[in-house]
């Protein structure tokens, strides 16, 4: 077995206020997925989504930085009391993507990246067991069928 270990190497004149403005641009750009999801869910359900946990967000460039720790919310969607839907942010500097949240699901576990370019507008782009190599846009249709 190959283990390959990565050393995440950073732009020389990469500054503190740089990688504050990515960290602060990854907890708008989560914001903003979250209300896609709290204002798309089917509303012929009873359903509700919350925020009641939170994952530790320092990753490396942070502590290079001297950067503090942030809590990063996590989104429950719910069914009669139950999660059905979890989306659950594991990263903002991740190999090939503007950073990555898993979603988990009573039957499978999906990825979803923003595949669009640093402080742009965030493009979601959904994987999983359905299109493992290709992905697909997140949107209003592939939460419904997440939801289904």
């Amino acid at each position: 077995m190959l283990i390959l270990r990565m050393k995440f190497v950073h732009k020389p004149d990469l500054k503190r206020e740089d990688v504050e403005a990515r960290v602060n641009d990854w907890l708008v750009r989560i914001g903003q997925l979250y209300e896609l999801v709290k204002n798309n869910v089917p509303v012929d359900r009873a359903t509700a989504c919350r925020v009641k946990r939170h994952v530790l967000m320092h990753e490396e460039m942070m502590q290079k930085f001297d950067i503090p720790a942030v809590q990063v919310p996590v989104l429950d969607v719910l069914e009669k009391n139950s999660i059905v839907v979890t989306f659950k942010p594991k990263g903002l500097w991740v190999v090939g993507a503007n950073g990555r949240i898993d979603v988990l699901t009573q039957r499978a576990s999906y990825i979803i990246i923003d595949a669009a370019a640093v402080f742009r507008p965030a493009h979601w782009m959904i994987y999983g067991p359905r299109k493992k190599a290709s992905g697909e846009e997140f949107n209003v249709n592939t939460l419904q069928w997440l939801m289904s």
